[in-house]
C-alpha cells in the first residue's frame, strides 16, 4: 500500500512500523537528586560547623641558648694569625692556647710590661675571691628565702586550721543565738543573755573575716618570696656570667703583657669548639671573634618571649613545635620541646616592652642545635569549635550592651 495515498495518519504509521521496539514515553526531568545532593551539602557543612574544631595561635620567636653558656674567644689587638692550635670539633681545656697573634711592629728593646701583668694578676685574684664570696651570699640568701617560704606555708596552714575551727563555732555560736531567741519569747531567758549570744556570734563571723583576709595576705607574700627566690637565681646566673667575661678579659690582659711580639689567645672555659673564624696568616683586627666554645655537658634551651595576650593559656610542661632556621622545617620537620619555665614578671619594668621569657626544653632525640640560631614557634593558646569562632564577635558584643545597660 501507497503510504501516500493511505486514510492513516502519518504519525500512526510510524508508530504502526516501530512498534517492534516497545513503548515509548515521556519523562519530566526530577529535582529529587538535586535536592538530595544540596541537603547532603548542608549537612557536610552542618557537621564541620559542629564537630570540628580550631584552634588560636600565637607566633613567638626566640634564639638556642646553652647552659652553662657558650663563650665567644675575642681579640683585643690587631695583628696577623701565625698560628692555629685547634681544630673545629676538637675538645679544649681552660688556658689552651687557640691561635698565635703576630704584632706588626715588634719594638726594640721591649721587654715585658710588668706593670700591667702585675695589676692584671690582683685583679683575677681579687675577682676570683668575690667570685667565691659571690657564690656564699647568693647561697645563704636563697636558703634565707626557702626558709621564709616554708615559714609561710606554716602559716598558711596554721590559718586554714583556725578558720575551720572558727568556721564550726560559728555554727555551733548561730544555733545556741536561735534557740536563745526561742527562749525569750517563752520567758525562760533574759534579754541579756541574748544579746551575749549575738555578740558572741557576730564576734566569731568578724573573726572569721579576719583569718581569711590573713591568709590572703600571707599567700601574697609567699607569692613574693617565690618571685624573689626566682630573680635570686637569675642574678646569680648574670653575676656569674659577668665575672667569668672579667676573668676572661683579666687572663687575656695578662698574656698580653707577658709577651713582647707575639701573644697567645686562649680558651676561658672547658668545652668544644663549635666554630672557628680565623685562618693562618688572616689579618685581624680588634674586636675579632676567633672561636666560640660550648661546654662539653650543656643543655640546649630555646629562649622565646611571649606576649602578655598568651601569658594566661601557656602552661609549665606544655608541648611546642618549633622550626629551627639550621633545620628547615619543609625537609627536617618541626623540632618539638616542652615548656620550661615562664617569667613571672615581664623582661622589664619600664618602656613599651612587656614580654615574658620563656624557657622551652628540647626533646633529646633531636638534631643538634647551634647556639644562637633563630627559632619560631606556634603557641596554641585557646581550642574552641568553629561555630563558636564564627559567632563569638556576636556573643561579646550582646555581653558589652547588657554590661552597658
Amino acid at each position: 500500500m501507497n503510504n501516500d495515498n493511505s486514510i492513516f495518519r502519518p504519525e500512526a504509521l510510524h508508530y504502526k512500523n516501530n512498534a517492534w521496539l516497545g513503548d515509548f514515553s515521556v519523562s519530566s526531568p526530577s529535582v529529587l537528586r538535586t535536592a538530595l545532593w544540596f541537603a547532603l551539602g548542608v549537612l557536610l557543612i552542618c557537621i564541620l560547623l559542629l564537630f570540628t574544631t580550631y584552634t588560636q595561635r600565637v607566633p613567638v620567636s626566640g634564639r638556642i641558648i646553652y647552659t652553662p653558656s657558650a663563650a665567644e674567644v675575642i681579640f683585643n689587638q690587631d695583628g696577623v694569625i701565625s698560628r692555629i692550635e685547634v681544630l673545629r670539633g676538637e675538645m679544649v681545656k681552660k688556658g689552651d692556647i687557640i691561635a698565635t697573634l703576630s704584632r706588626d711592629i715588634a719594638y726594640v728593646g721591649g721587654g715585658i710590661n710588668q706593670s700591667l701583668l702585675d695589676a692584671a694578676q690582683r685583679q683575677i685574684d681579687e675577682l676570683q675571691k668575690r667570685e667565691v664570696d659571690r657564690h656564699r651570699e647568693i647561697k645563704g640568701e636563697r636558703q634565707r628565702l626557702y626558709e621564709k617560704i616554708s615559714i609561710k606555708e606554716e602559716e598558711i596552714t596554721a590559718i586554714k586550721t583556725a578558720i575551720d575551727f572558727e568556721s564550726a563555732r560559728s555554727t555551733r555560736l548561730k544555733e545556741r543565738m536561735s534557740s536563745y531567741l526561742k527562749f525569750l519569747q517563752k520567758g525562760i531567758t533574759t534579754v541579756q543573755d541574748k544579746n551575749e549570744r549575738e555578740n558572741e556570734y557576730h564576734n566569731s563571723i568578724a573573726q572569721l573575716h579576719r583569718y581569711r583576709i590573713s591568709i590572703t595576705r600571707v599567700q601574697g607574700e609567699r607569692l613574693q618570696l617565690l618571685d624573689e627566690l626566682a630573680h635570686s637565681v637569675a642574678r646569680e646566673k648574670q653575676a656569674i656570667t659577668d665575672m667569668h667575661q672579667q676573668l676572661v678579659t683579666l687572663q687575656q690582659q695578662v698574656i698580653n703583657a707577658s709577651v713582647g711580639i707575639e701573644s697567645y689567645i686562649v680558651a676561658p672555659i672547658d668545652g668544644i669548639v663549635a666554630s672557628l673564624n680565623i685562618l693562618e696568616g688572616q689579618r685581624i683586627n680588634t674586636g675579632t671573634i676567633a672561636a666560640v666554645l660550648v661546654p662539653e655537658n650543656a643543655k640546649p634551651y630555646v629562649e622565646m618571649w611571649l606576649p602578655p595576650s598568651a601569658l594566661p593559656e601557656v602552661k609549665t610542661g606544655q608541648q611546642v613545635m618549633m622550626r629551627v632556621e639550621s633545620l628547615p622545617w619543609e625537609r627536617f620537620g618541626k623540632v618539638s620541646g616542652s615548656v620550661a619555665d615562664i617569667s613571672a614578671s615581664p623582661e622589664a619594668l619600664t618602656g613599651n616592652n612587656r614580654r615574658f621569657r620563656l624557657l622551652i626544653v628540647p626533646d633529646t632525640n633531636t638534631q643538634v642545635l647551634p647556639a644562637g640560631v633563630e627559632v619560631n614557634a606556634d603557641i596554641l593558646t585557646a581550642h574552641r569549635r568553629i561555630w563558636a569562632w564564627i559567632f563569638f564577635p556576636i556573643n561579646q558584643s550582646i555581653k558589652r550592651i547588657m554590661t552597658e545597660n
